[in-house]
């Protein structure tokens, strides 16, 4: 083995999970995926730090090998690891400090729309969904907007792609999913934001969204505003 390789457990649902996946194709990192059932995870849930998943495993060219748990902390980890950080946010705190600032506000949206899908009624996932739609997200978004656009390029830090950009364009393939296109970022009303998707729509991202992030067992069910079995 010549090279770093890693392998992202969890189960055959796109979760959090999923982010950590398109952190790795847009990078071109070489990884595999490991699927496990509720059944399968039993005997190894004493395992894992918290007894949760997803996990990281990291297999170095010397054969060392490492886990990371927490999606959050894959993610943080991966973007170390692959220069997704702003230049100079190893040195500087102030400047990691706003990146991360950046990356927990989409993660906050993210929550929003976990709360809708995991109410137990029809009409409680409506009154959430109608909330965040009419208002909390659109304001949210409204910084972010600004954000991008004083940033002098693309991307949240000019012109280099980093850990916010991803998180961004995975949160608005959430927002396709539940509410349709182009409902909470487009061109009109947030076109600052519209190009960030845009650009990573025509890359690497997009190519893995379009082509290879279906890796769930349940799909999301427009009438019913939740995940169902197939």
């Amino acid at each position: 083995m010549t090279e770093t390789t890693y392998d992202v457990m969890y189960f055959q649902f796109p979760g959090m999970a999923d982010i950590s996946r398109l952190i790795l194709e847009t990078v071109g990192a070489k990884y595999t995926n490991t699927f496990i059932t509720d059944e399968s995870f039993k005997p190894i849930k004493h395992e894992q730090r918290f007894g949760k998943v997803p996990r990281l495993t990291v297999k170095k060219p010397d054969g060392t090998v490492s886990y990371v748990w927490e999606s959050k902390a894959i993610h943080e980890y991966l973007a170390e690891v692959f220069n997704l950080l702003p230049d100079g946010a190893s040195s500087d705190p102030l400047l990691r400090a706003e990146c991360m600032s950046n990356i927990h506000s989409l993660y906050e949206q993210m929550d929003r729309l976990m709360m809708m899908r995991i109410m137990p009624t029809l009409e409680l996932r409506k009154v959430v969904r109608d909330m965040s739609v009419a208002d909390k997200l659109p304001k949210a978004l409204e910084y972010h907007e600004k954000i991008v656009a004083q940033s002098g390029g693309t991307y949240y830090f000019g012109n280099k792609l980093t850990l916010p950009d991803l998180i961004l364009y995975a949160l608005n393939v959430r927002f396709k999913r539940y509410f349709g296109e182009g409902v909470l970022i487009n061109e009109t009303v947030t076109p600052s934001l519209y190009k960030l998707v845009q650009s990573l729509e025509a890359g690497k991202p997009g190519e893995y969204v379009r082509e290879r992030s279906d890796w769930g067992k349940r799909k999301w069910d427009t009438e019913q505003l939740t995940y169902v079995a197939v």
